[in-house]
């Protein structure tokens, strides 16, 4: 008897009501340690190797791909996927679990990254996060920062992933997602670079002129990089489009 593969799911057609882009620029790095992937439209994921831990460009890549397989999985279970917070939840344990193991193998102790996780439908948006990446809402005009950064005042991180093996606790939260409205996920390389004010700048030309996210993006990323191109940067745009 051949058994069904559990991840072998017949997925939609990425959705219609969200328009999406990402790039990301290596700066004067000699590695990119930021990571991105995105799912069917609908589950985004951006990580940030840890910079001087052992490999930060593995974190980042090991994070994202776990992250989105425990989505993959664990969205099969209708518990989970009619409470988001639990299933995002259980997205950040399973790949905290995971970084904080591959330390054990030999050349990785140290290995850490920050992770954020968004999940939208056509009404609601989910968010994990974990680190000093940071995710925005704008909308009608305002831009709100819906991530907290888990940083001291040197700047230095206080939560990451693989920090330990039990007891991350990410921030988690929900909210709707409004026709118009646009999330912004970017590492720290940009807003190291650009004041809120500029970005939100920014987000009002691509609401005014209605452009594309991969347009804005690229606009986003070379404001940035006049203004600091020593860092990794990666942003993001998820928005949602009037139906």
């Amino acid at each position: 008897m051949k058994l069904p593969d559990l991840l072998a799911l017949r997925f939609k057609e990425p959705k219609t009501f969200i328009e999406y882009g990402a790039s990301q620029l290596i700066g004067r790095r000699t590695r990119q340690e930021d990571y991105f992937v995105n799912f069917n439209d609908e589950c985004f994921i951006v990580a940030d190797g840890v910079g001087g831990s052992a490999r930060g460009d593995v974190a980042a890549r090991l994070a994202c791909d776990t992250a989105l397989w425990a989505y993959k999985l664990v969205r099969q279970r209708p518990f989970y996927w009619n409470e988001k917070k639990e299933f995002m939840g259980r997205i950040f344990r399973s790949t905290n679990l995971t970084v904080w193991k591959k330390q054990q193998d030999r050349g990785f102790a140290g290995l850490a990254t920050t992770l954020d996780v968004v999940i939208v439908n056509n009404r609601n948006y989910w968010f994990g996060h974990v680190g000093d990446a940071s995710i925005y809402l704008y909308r009608s005009g305002k831009l709100n920062k819906l991530t907290v950064d888990h940083a001291n005042k040197y700047g230095e991180l206080t939560k990451y992933v693989g920090i330990r093996r039990l007891g991350l606790g990410p921030q988690i939260e929900s909210g709707r997602l409004q026709p118009e409205d646009i999330i912004l996920m970017i590492t720290d390389g940009i807003t190291n670079a650009l004041a809120p004010q500029s970005i939100s700048t920014l987000l009002e030309k691509i609401a005014a002129l209605n452009q594309a996210p991969v347009d804005f993006i690229a606009t986003l990323l070379k404001h940035a990089q006049e203004a600091n191109d020593g860092d990794n940067m990666t942003a993001c745009v998820i928005r949602r489009i009037s139906e």
